[in-house]
């Protein structure tokens, strides 16, 4: 999770979160040059939990290890490239929030 923290943010603000003005490609493209790394170790590792038969990060049911690094990994969504480039990791975040414990709580604070 800290691995991806600060890059995955900075792919966030700068993909959706600031207004187009204030976007800053130089540090996008550093930003998700640097996530490549920690999100090959991530994919290696759900690749061999898939090879197992293991949907998530510790085993075959979700743990606070899923909650906590898809909660950060997910701000790097906003980068198709880097979701093209490490699919286990983009479908990985796509099953965790599909969580219906999750989709309670949006649904919540949207009310």
């Amino acid at each position: 999770m800290t691995e991806l923290e600060a890059d995955a943010l900075t792919v966030l603000m700068h993909r959706i979160g600031l207004p187009p003005e204030r976007r800053n490609a130089d540090k996008l493209a550093e930003a998700e040059r640097r996530l490549r790394g920690p999100l090959a170790v991530l994919q290696a590792h759900l690749q061999a939990q898939a090879q197992r038969g293991w949907p998530y990060l510790a085993a075959e049911r979700f743990t606070i290890a899923d909650l906590c690094v898809a909660s950060v990994a997910n701000w790097s969504r906003p980068s198709l490239e880097l979701m093209h480039a490490f699919p286990r990791v983009h479908d990985w975040v796509q099953r965790c929030h599909a969580r219906p414990a999750y989709q309670a709580l949006k649904a919540a604070a949207r009310s």
